[in-house]
């Protein structure tokens, strides 16, 4: 369907996203920014320590790329995946 579609561009863009900035912490070459990274007080005061952060949480940025993409394949060859997905997280079993 339609939403199906879109839902998975949506997860597919996003988890491009966090691969490019966990790729780019890693290697130390995400600039500092206020919309990407490892934004804190002392993070944002240095960039030293906005580097150093960043290739400390770059592992996790990519670890959530892979369960995006992970997510988003699934997706696409099960149309039925987020009802299931979506069902599991509710208190109460859903109806068959």
């Amino acid at each position: 369907s339609v939403v199906s579609i879109v839902v998975s561009v949506c997860v597919l863009v996003l988890a491009l996203v966090w691969l490019v900035v966990g790729v780019a912490g890693l290697i130390g070459r995400l600039p500092r920014n206020r919309y990407f990274g490892v934004r804190t007080d002392s993070t944002m005061a240095s960039a030293e320590v906005f580097t150093l952060a960043n290739r400390i949480a770059a592992p996790g940025a990519l670890g959530a790329a892979l369960i995006l993409f992970a997510g988003d394949s699934m997706n696409t060859r099960t149309p039925r995946l987020p009802r299931i997905a979506y069902s599991a997280a509710l208190p109460v079993s859903p109806e068959v």
